[in-house]
């Protein structure tokens, strides 16, 4: 027993401080897999074998079923759009996104599509802008996150010179509202 600590006490004396670290640093990290990647490994197979579930089961598994009405799903999802009279309120959403992000969208083009007997009304939106490219991404990314009910239909760029960093743009969109039935 005294040989076995006078063993030690020279291997450590050797190993000198790096050598202790060394060994601390392989103790750390030793518990952090016991503690940390060892229940991680075992989630990740639980997800593989739930994703490796077809489709089907997977949804059940996540909402339960209920009846099925498809005529109540469509009411639903009608009922989700904003109503028509909302229309002014939108259009000023619109101009405010594009305020904040340094467009400046002073003209813009609003018609009714006639789409008679429909229970969605459409209304085309042509905007023209001048504006650098991020400042266009940003404000597009921003429009349809905050505007779900809205489409870009086309987009045109126009630079005239190679030098320019603004780019004349010209938007379509076209915002989906309910129609008043």
């Amino acid at each position: 027993m005294i040989r076995l600590r006078w063993l030690a006490r020279v291997g450590l004396q050797r190993l000198g401080w790096q050598g202790m670290a060394g060994i601390g640093l392989t103790i750390a990290a030793c518990a952090f897999c016991a503690a940390v990647l060892a229940p991680m490994d075992a989630r990740v197979d639980g997800l593989k074998a739930q994703m490796s579930l077809p489709h089907r089961e997977r949804v059940d598994a996540v909402h339960p079923a209920r009846p099925s009405d498809p005529a109540a799903e469509l009411d639903a999802f009608y009922r989700s759009f904003p109503g028509d009279d909302a229309l002014t309120d939108l259009l000023a959403k619109l101009h405010g996104i594009g305020d904040e992000h340094g467009l400046a969208l002073q003209q813009a083009d609003y018609r009714a599509a006639d789409e008679g007997g429909q229970r969605l009304g459409q209304y085309r939106i042509t905007v023209p802008a001048i504006a650098t490219y991020p400042q266009l991404k940003q404000f597009l990314a921003a429009v349809l996150t905050e505007m779900p009910n809205l489409s870009l239909d086309q987009l045109s760029l126009q630079r005239h010179a190679t030098t320019d960093a603004r780019v004349e743009v010209q938007m379509q969109f076209t915002l989906y509202l309910r129609q008043r039935t």
